[in-house]
């Protein structure tokens, strides 16, 4: 019964953070390259009431019996699906159509990864212009290096190929490569990157390394679409039904505890039965003795006697709680009652060897906390 209390509460936890996922997501909804997040789960472990033994004849049992013991989140993937394409008024607005990433140097010196293309040239520390983020953090090109300009560029006269080449125009205004590539990135296990803050991410070992699209003509080359930003690949609709679920889940564990603890309560009473019902304090037995082919049941009430004052205390509705109980026992074996009141200090198990008789209903024993009821 305890068991259930920490397996509900398990359950419980686990669709909390199945919401918190749900409600990042939600929140995300505008967030340029953002991927949808989605929560898995897995059993913990199972505790094994009957293992698996043979029948009688020796033959061996299908299947044992095992409880499980609740849920835990085993991961929080990400869903790299496309996000749709977004016309932009930037010229520095850039999409990716495929698997790749762009890469970034960060304040650390350290290389990470975003599929957020809404870049802009800023003035780099040692002149001329600088792709960045609008963090400020330099976009790196194929070589691993900040993509810088000289200041004799016209920023709105550079155009992006699909290949990711920057292009400028020469004197009959035809665009020209000027020898930088924005790099682009892929990993074996996008999954395993690690998510940071500002829609970035860090390679990982789960993540392999990073894969060079420019080098590397094993992988499917990605596009680079210039006027163009990707947007959130999370779907509305998807995240409230998820949500709706996950709080069913929610409401369905926290009703397994109140059930579990409703029951532990109903047995926690059964010691109280006695303070809830004065007549048990003042008889320590009721016993009904008859033979079952008579019209008869004879009903003994067996007093409490106080030694103290040598009296038994027989009054009103105590008497009323006290016989109605055989009264009903004998109506259900249709037979006619005979009740009796004896002094306390004669034990009922003399009375069964006396009389010789058969016990139908006995109540509750000299100084414990049981009904006892049998035939």
């Amino acid at each position: 019964m305890v068991r259930s209390l920490w397996t509900a509460a398990t359950g419980m936890i686990a669709q909390q953070t199945n919401v918190d996922t749900i409600a990042n997501n939600l929140a995300n909804v505008n967030t340029t390259g953002y991927k949808t997040q989605v929560n898995e789960f897995k059993s913990l472990l199972y505790q094994n009431i009957q293992t698996k033994t043979t029948s009688a004849n020796g033959d061996t049992k299908p299947s044992s019996a095992q409880v499980g013991l609740g849920v835990r989140n085993a991961s929080i993937s990400s869903v790299f699906k496309e996000g749709s394409l977004t016309a932009s008024d930037s010229d520095t607005a850039f999409a990716i159509d495929g698997k790749g990433f762009f890469a970034v140097r960060g304040a650390d010196g350290n290389t990470y990864y975003t599929r957020n293309g809404n870049l802009k040239f800023t003035l780099a520390a040692n002149g001329g212009n600088m792709l960045a983020t609008s963090d400020g953090l330099p976009v790196l090109d194929t070589q691993g290096r900040p993509i810088v300009l000289g200041s004799n560029y016209v920023m709105s006269n550079v155009t992006v190929s699909k290949d990711g080449s920057l292009c400028y125009p020469d004197a009959k205004n035809n665009p020209q490569p000027i020898g930088i590539t924005i790099g682009v990135f892929q990993f074996n296990n996008p999954n395993g990157l690690e998510r940071l803050a500002d829609s970035l991410y860090q390679q990982t070992a789960a993540s392999g390394q990073a894969i060079n699209e420019a080098r590397n003509n094993n992988v499917e080359k990605s596009s680079i679409i210039q006027g163009y930003l990707e947007s959130s690949n999370v779907q509305v609709v998807d995240e409230m039904v998820n949500m709706i679920v996950a709080q069913r889940a929610y409401e369905l564990n926290s009703k397994a505890i109140t059930a579990s603890d409703e029951m532990l309560q109903q047995a926690n009473n059964l010691r109280s039965i006695r303070r809830k019902y004065p007549a048990f304090k003042i008889f320590n037995h009721i016993c009904i003795f008859g033979d079952l082919r008579s019209s008869f049941l004879y009903i003994y009430i067996i007093q409490s006697f106080h030694m103290d004052t040598g009296s038994c205390p027989l009054y009103g509705r105590n008497i009323v709680l006290l016989v109605a109980i055989p009264i009903i026992i004998c109506g259900l074996y249709r037979r006619w009652c005979r009740i009796h009141v004896l002094p306390g200090d004669l034990h009922p198990v003399f009375l069964v060897a006396v009389m010789n008789h058969q016990a139908i209903f006995c109540t509750v024993a000299p100084d414990t906390d049981c009904l006892i009821i049998g035939v």
